[in-house]
């Protein structure tokens, strides 16, 4: 079953600015036996400007979106994953932090696509890092740009 991890603008573009296409994606996941994750960083990034415009019925709806798993399995942020954002922090400069952090959620969860507006991101296809002796290396999951790519396509099956 595909898994799709979702990068926090996926979000926004789905349940505020109202892009029909993701909304049935994420709506209708179910039906088309698809899995949906992002980290709990995800919750965070959401709620800022509506805590700050104290918009509380976007704080609900996000907040009740991570409490329930039904449509969005929230991944919690441990050590490993901490560690691998560093990994991929030392070899990409250009690399924010939170994105490494979703980038190395995505590898932790087994994610076979990482949803992303961001085409910086499609940049890196594998992490590794050699550290007293061993050396562990991971292919990154494919990237989808939902500007570029036609999401509706896993609703037929199609993925």
């Amino acid at each position: 079953m595909p898994r799709l991890y979702l990068d926090t603008v996926v979000l926004i573009t789905a349940f505020e600015k109202g892009d029909g296409a993701l909304q049935s994606l994420l709506l209708d996941g179910d039906s088309a036996e698809l899995e949906f994750a992002t980290c709990e960083l995800t919750l965070a990034e959401l709620l800022v400007l509506h805590l700050r415009e104290k918009n509380e019925r976007l704080i609900e709806f996000y907040k009740g979106l991570f409490e329930g798993g039904d449509i969005i399995q929230p991944l919690p942020i441990d050590q490993s994953m901490l560690y691998f954002a560093a990994v991929l922090r030392a070899n990409n400069a250009w690399l924010k932090l939170p994105d490494a952090i979703h980038l190395s959620a995505a590898l932790g969860c087994e994610a076979t696509h990482f949803v992303s507006y961001d085409k910086k991101l499609e940049r890196i296809s594998t992490i590794s890092h050699s550290r007293w002796g061993v050396f562990k290396s991971a292919l990154m999951p494919q990237f989808i740009n939902p500007r570029q790519y036609d999401v509706s396509r896993f609703l037929d099956g199609e993925g």
